[in-house]
């Protein structure tokens, strides 16, 4: 925990965002605009991070889910769209 919160810290300098604390994870939620488009992107840090990874939401779906949907629909099955 002592980690996640330096990096919180670190954060607050350049975002504003709030943070929930939740009784199995940590809520953080960023607004902002981006490209025009007010978006809203939720990282959801479980209670045994770094064991288990955070959950990223943008509007509320399920990052990897769009990316996948993105992969299958330009047929990108080599490589995900962040590595390219």
């Amino acid at each position: 925990m002592g980690r996640l919160n330096k990096e919180l810290y670190k954060l607050k300098g350049r975002y504003n965002f709030n943070t929930i604390f939740n009784d199995d994870c940590i809520d953080i939620v960023i607004k902002t605009i981006i490209s025009n488009k007010f978006v809203i992107i939720q990282i959801r840090i479980p209670d045994n991070y770094p064991f288990k990874c955070p959950t990223i939401f943008l509007n509320g779906v399920n990052y990897f889910k769009i990316l996948e949907e993105v992969s299958i629909k330009h047929k990108m099955t080599e490589m995900c769209l962040c590595c390219e």
